[in-house]
């Protein structure tokens, strides 16, 4: 299992006894609320999943038995396991290998039949079919011939550790069905371990695979295998040194956050059963074992702990909320009651009718959203139609008939297609499902997402957000799916024909007569199936939105009439007591074991390291950035405004003039890598973000520094409004490769952005503001710097960004002209600013916008808190003063 602190556990059990006392009465949701509680303890202990994918005689079979410890010497003395390690036969399906005992295989097919597989045929059992290879199937023959899936659960210390392997058959099987599986698995693994021979250090093929699922899978680990047969010299260095130079170096430019591993599973093998601890460090094994453990705890079962904390919080403070509200009622008289009863009533009407037009708009946006993806299959069948069509009349014919290559082809050309058509796809559905769910913390857009697309939630591409979890769903599956038939259905017209016989005429006359037009009936299938499947998630929101509706009147009016019946019955009354203070004491106990489980996740929290870090020569912690760390750190009530632009724009200067004093210096090339947040505080202090969300208090001296290290905060006594935050993001053309995504980054979390430009708006500051654009946030566009231009140039300046934002089709609130220079000069000096300078409008639109969102926040919690306040009555409120002290919160 992985590694789960002993107090987290501990919280997990006390939240499961208080919501199954049978001393409380029972509330409508209480089962729901369990369901969360132990699907969120299932994946918190669920065991990491590695992707293993190598292609024919990577050395997969090799290190996967020196993975689960299952070797041994076979009658002529080699090295054997479970799974086969000769040439020829290779894994044709995917077998998932998971810890258990006895060890037992179970097949299932695509067609939904299983079968049990003896253990001693199962490398047989899996195998690619052909002359000579003594397999059970022949995978080259229809998609049901050969298993889909094999589970195999293997008594081995590996997965015991907490690992869950899927051995996939890669990309380069003969059955399309094979490559489809691989890629439909890659969103639910937590990582992918690539495999690349030492003999061919990153082949073309490699760079495609690495550069189709960088983008989606988050954990990657390149593993050079078979470093034993390469030890001569070469050069300097040996050859499998040599070649790993080869695959770090190009690793960097397709997979920048990979970690890359050269080990000798033979070697590891050969030790294991010999004992030899000094040969089994030189096979690289342990480093491997090691940056699995490491990488996987960080990056995976961080996120995790931080989910579990959020929903133990969660429940415990709903539960909280019942016992104080219960307790109140307990010390309220009969008449008062019924008086309360009443009122109650029309309120809880009102919520009810609320919340079944809330559910019919949910369901009537589902269905309008369903016909507008699927609207887009034929529009989008014809553009990857049109990229093949000029794609393959320029290819060399030998590159089309050779599968693999026609496959690097194929899926270059239509990947920007489907990232195109999925990134619109997700940024639509993703903004409307999260502001359904803006005001309902306990309703997880996600996981209902990820499960209607068959994901897994929290983990793999479902681990980060909404958009990224739906964009890569769709486009490997995209990859996948009708891209992989439709290179299938060329490959058989070139397997068809004798060599030299079928060219570019005949295929040309193919394509448009079948095979163009069933690739375009296998999009429009496919698209409809995304809108069919994404149309069930806002059916998913509006059945829980249902489900709050029939609760309303349980929660609010069963506990006034349960206290009504105890007025006249004295005992009924003392156990009700009884059962309040004892769930009083509980929930105390609950909160002392969360606050131990938080302080100890901050204490062992670390940035995750990364082989961009390695190859830049700096701390890991000066380079990870954590989106996720970084969402969790923001409160959802602050109104962020996110200034955003290139170096030297002046975003510095402008948050400086804004908050009325010099808190930012102007930085060096690059420095502030991450956001810097200025918010009001009762003091100047300053925070830095470390582990899972959590700031930690820094000296203000340090703020600047520490924002080349990890997102800071920095708090001042400013009259601007209390809940309005200026984010400082960092330049996105500092030379940093990540800059821009940490900057967009910042962008996705704002209330409202701020771009700032000086002179002329560049091509690269337009692509930036479009990318920007399509997070519909309010967007306004300041001209910086502008002291030394006339009036004529800055109008000039302003009528042409104008200008290039309409042709971009990016559309702005304002564009104001303005001179942080001028602004503070004029404030230090008690003189008006410039007549031109519109850095005080600015200002003051800022502020308004704050104070709006201010004034909308409290009447969202004014109109939340209606319910509670019309069930507490007078005679109750001075044990709820009581209950709230015990607990910490005020009143």
């Amino acid at each position: 299992m992985p590694n789960v602190p002993p107090e987290l556990l501990a919280s997990i059990d006390a939240v499961d006894a208080l919501l199954r006392d049978p001393g409380l009465d029972a509330w409508p949701a209480r089962e729901d609320d369990l369901a969360l509680l132990a699907a969120t303890r299932e994946r918190l202990e669920r065991r990491f999943t590695l992707a293993v994918v190598g292609e024919f005689s990577s050395g997969k079979s090799y290190l996967l038995n020196a993975l689960l410890g299952k070797v041994r010497y076979d009658a002529q003395g080699k090295i054997a396991g479970l799974l086969a390690t000769d040439i020829n036969p290779s894994t044709a399906t995917i077998t998932e290998l998971e810890y258990g005992s006895p060890e037992t295989a179970l097949a299932r097919y695509p067609s939904g039949r299983s079968e049990r597989v003896p253990l001693d045929n199962l490398s047989r059992f899996v195998a690619v079919g052909g002359e000579g290879a003594g397999a059970l199937h022949d995978a080259t023959l229809d998609e049901d011939a050969a298993p889909s899936f094999v589970v195999v659960s293997v008594d081995s210390p590996f997965l015991k550790s907490g690992f869950t392997i899927a051995d996939t058959p890669g990309l380069a099987s003969l059955n399309p069905a094979h490559r489809r599986a691989t890629l439909a698995y890659l969103p639910r693994a937590d990582a992918v371990l690539y495999l690349i021979d030492t003999q061919q250090p990153f082949t073309d093929g490699d760079a495609a695979f690495l550069g189709l699922i960088g983008e989606h899978v988050r954990t990657i680990f390149i593993v050079q295998t078979k470093i034993d047969l390469w030890r001569m010299p070469e050069g300097d260095a040996t050859a499998w040194e040599a070649a790993r130079a080869r695959i770090t170096e190009r690793a960097a430019r397709y997979a920048p956050d990979a970690e890359v591993y050269s080990v000798s599973a033979r070697d590891y093998a050969a030790a294991t059963l010999a004992g030899d601890a000094s040969l089994a460090e030189s096979s690289g094994f342990p480093a491997l074992l090691a940056g699995l453990e490491r990488s996987l705890e960080e990056r995976v079962q961080s996120a995790r702990t931080a989910r579990t904390m959020s929903v133990l919080r969660e429940l415990s403070g709903k539960a909280a909320a019942r016992v104080r509200r219960a307790a109140a009622l307990t010390e309220t008289g009969a008449d008062e009651l019924a008086r309360e009863h009443e009122r109650a009533f029309d309120v809880v009407t009102e919520r009810e009718r609320a919340l079944g037009r809330e559910r019919d708009e949910v369901a009537r946006a589902g269905e309008e959203r369903r016909a507008w993806i699927a609207d887009r299959g034929a529009a989008l069948a014809e553009n990857a139609t049109r990229a093949l069509a000029s794609a393959i009349d320029v290819a060399d014919i030998e590159r089309i008939r050779d599968r693999g290559r026609f496959h690097t082809l194929v899926d270059a050309t239509v990947a920007p297609v489907w990232t195109a058509f999925a990134l619109d796809v997700a940024g639509h559905v993703a903004r409307a499902l999260e502001r359904i769910a803006k005001d309902r913390p306990d309703l997880r857009i996600a996981d209902l997402t990820a499960l209607r697309l068959g994901g897994e939630p929290g983990t793999g591409a479902w681990s980060r957000d909404l958009p990224s979890g739906i964009t890569s769903t769709i486009v490997l599956g995209a990859i996948g799916g009708p891209t992989v038939g439709f290179v299938h259905g060329v490959s058989r017209q070139f397997a068809a024909r004798p060599y030299g016989t079928y060219m570019k005429r005949e295929l040309g006359t193919d394509l448009h007569a079948t095979l163009f037009p069933e690739l375009e009936r296998e999009i429009v299938a496919f698209v409809d199936d995304i809108a069919r499947k994404l149309a069930g998630a806002y059916a998913d929101v509006a059945a829980a939105i249902e489900r709050e509706r029939s609760a309303v009147r349980g929660q609010t009016l069963v506990p006034i009439e349960r206290a009504l019946a105890n007025t006249g019955d004295p005992d009924a009354r003392r156990r009700a007591e009884g059962a309040l203070g004892a769930a009083v004491a509980r929930l105390g106990s609950i909160d002392e074991r969360l606050l131990a489980a938080e302080t100890k996740l901050r204490v062992t929290s670390a940035a995750p390291a990364t082989a961009a870090a390695a190859r830049n020569g700096t701390s890991a912690e000066a380079v990870a950035f954590d989106a996720d760390a970084y969402d969790r750190g923001l409160r959802p009530e602050r109104y962020r405004v996110v200034i955003l632009g290139a170096l030297r724009r002046g975003k510095s200067s402008l948050i400086n003039a804004i908050a009325g004093t010099r808190l930012l210096q102007d930085q060096g090339h690059g420095e502030a890598r991450f956001p810097i947040h200025v918010r009001y505080g009762e003091r100047d202090r300053a925070y830095a973000l470390k582990g899972e969300g959590a700031w930690t208090e820094i000296a203000t001296s340090d703020a600047m520094t520490d924002a080349a290290l990890s997102p800071v905060l920095i708090e001042t006594p400013w009259s601007m409004p209390r809940q309005l935050v200026l984010v400082h993001a960092p330049a996105f053309d500092s030379g940093d490769e990540e800059a821009e995504e940490i900057a967009l980054a910042a962008a996705h979390a704002a209330s409202e952005i701020v771009g700032l430009f000086s002179r002329q708006l560049s091509d690269r500051e337009l692509a930036l503001y479009a990318r920007v654009a399509e997070l519909e946030r309010p967007m306004l566009l300041a001209h910086t710097i502008a002291d030394n231009e006339s009036s004529g140039e800055r109008r000039t300046v302003v009528e042409l960004a104008a200008r290039y934002l309409r042709e971009r089709g990016i559309s702005i609130g304002r564009i104001f002209t303005i001179s942080a220079l001028d602004y503070l000069e004029a404030a230090q000096t008690k003189r008006p600013a410039a007549a031109w300078n519109e850095l005080g409008a600015l200002r003051d639109t800022l502020a308004a916008h704050a104070e709006e969102h201010m004034r909308k926040l409290a009447e969202r919690q004014r109109l939340a808190s209606e319910l509670a306040k019309v069930s507490e009555p007078a005679e109750g409120r001075r044990l709820r003063r009581s209950l709230a002290r015990f607990f910490g919160r005020p009143p």
